[in-house]
Order: structure tokens, then C-alpha cells, then sequence
């Protein structure tokens, strides 16, 4: 009798099912500013801070990040923001890439990079006068 044995290597950061859940609210319909904010929250009401890093994705590469935060800590020099309990945080986003077409607002735990939160549909930019 033969038995296949199958091994499988994870490459990269695997998402544990007991990362924080990350709550992203008043996104634009549109992006018409390179410089735009959204609502980020644990959607869970965890006991301690979590550190979350938030970026803009266009396809598979990073065209912005969190450039402040209000009501919550913001690290700039590693790019985290504390996010505490039943806060609603306010994220200033700063579009880098004036090139990029569309954007995901995605979020990422700072040690594991395992995703927490990816928006589900791609926001259009409209840059300038059109």
C-alpha cells in the first residue's frame, strides 16, 4: 500500500483567526485630494491597545500611508497607530503616487504583517479638474 504525504511551507506571514478585528468607516466614493481621511476602529472591544499599520495598496504596491491620527498614537518613523477600545481614530491618508488609478485602504498587524482588514472594492482617484 502507497500513501501520499503531502508537505506544505507557508512563504510568508499566516493570518491567525485570533488577530483584532479592524472596523474602517466614512471611506470616499472617490479619492479627489491626495490628502483624505477615514474612520478606523478594533471592532471588537479587546481589553488592551492594538498597533495596526494602514496603508494604500494599488494593485500590489504601496502608493500612501498614514501620514496623522486623531484619537489615536501615531508612530511615523514605523508607521503604526494605537488603536484603543470603543475609540473611533480619525486616519489622515496621504496619497504618494500620483500615477495610481485606484486604491485599497488595507490594514496589517505591525509584528505578523497579517492582514486585518482590506477594503472590498477598489476607490477610483479623480485628481484634478477633469
Amino acid at each position: 500500500m502507497i500513501v501520499p504525504v503531502v508537505t506544505v511551507r507557508a512563504t510568508g506571514a499566516v493570518a491567525s483567526s485570533g488577530g483584532a478585528a479592524v472596523s474602517v468607516a466614512e471611506v470616499p466614493d472617490a479619492i479627489t485630494n491626495r490628502i483624505f481621511s477615514v474612520k478606523l476602529a478594533l471592532a471588537s472591544l479587546a481589553s488592551d491597545p492594538v498597533a495596526v499599520r494602514a496603508v494604500l495598496m494599488s494593485a500590489d504596491r504601496q502608493v500612501g500611508e498614514v501620514g496623522m491620527a486623531v484619537g489615536a498614537e501615531h508612530d511615523r518613523s514605523s508607521g503604526t497607530v494605537m488603536l484603543a477600545p470603543g475609540v473611533d481614530a480619525s486616519i489622515g491618508f496621504v496619497l504618494d503616487d500620483d500615477l495610481a488609478e485606484s486604491i485599497r485602504i488595507v490594514v496589517f498587524d505591525p509584528a505578523t504583517d497579517a492582514e486585518l482588514y482590506r477594503s472590498p472594492a477598489d476607490v477610483p482617484i479623480r485628481l484634478g479638474v477633469a
